[in-house]
């Protein structure tokens, strides 16, 4: 079996090299690797120009980005080329989702294995590991409706002892997808520009099969530090995460999830953030009753709040 690899990168050139070095160890397991390249302004494109050219023992592609278009668009972008070329199995991963020696190779194994429950698939998800050898949780959970609340709870450990687990919500960190299913869910929302971008198109893909997860099926993740600074992608997932809830559990979640919204922000104990994270709040609400996505005019990349003004 080989399998098609879309990534998308952004300004991290050496986090690049190294994943196309892992990728080309597996190359018996590949039919072609797509770099969605996000208008980086390193060395990024001059890069890739030469990586394309370079003997290869499969398809090299590269789709430059007349401007940042964020992941979203980038998967979006990515897939829909993937979609025109033959793998049925196709792995999605950031710049800084490094496959191990033997990804591939158990991942062909566990799909073989699945036999004919492979047709009613539609994805099929490696354990992310961090650097330290333990598992990253929370990019592989159960996402479901409680009341007017919505739930979204990682997958426990000891799910990893199972073979194959199934669950409904993934990440786009070291995930197949299988194309047959892709083609019937659609491709990830372009629109949203970062985040719940993987979160919104797993749940479609969940209505079109099953989902597992494969822990003996690895990725290692090399920058997963969060944060809990108020930033511009505070904005997007606010914004992304209203819409994916309107769409796939009802009015009701939804004016739940923005009354707590509102609420949580007035909450806030300096009057500095409280004005600020309410007016980001207020745009990320309207944006999402109106179909307003892509950029926002304001939190563009970069933009974080000034936490220096407030007072002490």
């Amino acid at each position: 079996m080989k399998f098609g690899v879309v990534i998308v990168t952004y300004n991290r050139l050496e986090l690049l090299k190294r994943a196309l070095s892992l990728y080309d160890e597996q190359r018996d397991y590949i039919d072609y690797v797509i770099v969605v390249d996000n208008h980086s302004t390193d060395l990024t494109g001059a890069y890739l120009d030469t990586w394309t050219k370079d003997v290869s023992k499969y398809r090299r592609i590269v789709i430059s980005e007349p401007s940042n278009i964020g992941g979203s668009g980038g998967f979006h972008d990515g897939l829909k080329a993937s979609l025109l070329l033959d793998s049925e199995w196709i792995w999605v991963a950031d710049d800084d989702a490094m496959p191990y020696a033997d990804t591939f190779a158990e991942a062909n194994n566990f799909i073989t294995g699945l036999g004919l429950r492979a047709a009613n698939t539609s994805a099929v998800c490696a354990a992310v590991h961090r650097s330290d050898g333990e598992i990253e949780y929370g990019h592989r959970a159960l996402m479901y409706k409680n009341g007017r609340k919505v739930v979204r709870e990682s997958l426990s450990p000891t799910s990893y002892a199972d073979p194959c687990t199934t669950f409904n919500c993934y990440s786009f960190v070291g995930t197949f997808l299988r194309k047959g299913a892709l083609k019937k869910a659609g491709l990830p929302k372009r629109k949203y520009f970062i985040w719940y971008d993987d979160t919104e198109h797993s749940l479609r893909m969940s209505k079109k099969g099953t989902i597992y997860l494969a822990p003996k099926i690895r990725v290692l993740h090399l920058d997963p530090v969060l944060s809990d600074e108020i930033s511009w992608k505070s904005f997007y997932g606010m914004r992304n995460n209203g819409d994916l809830i309107r769409k796939h559990f009802g009015i009701l979640c939804y004016v739940f999830y923005w009354h707590w919204q509102f609420q949580s922000a007035r909450g806030l104990p300096s009057s500095i953030m409280r004005r600020e994270v309410l007016n980001m709040t207020k745009s990320a609400f309207w944006g999402s009753v109106l179909h307003i996505f892509g950029i926002h005019r304001i939190y563009k990349p970069g933009w974080t709040l000034r936490l220096e003004r407030m007072p002490k």
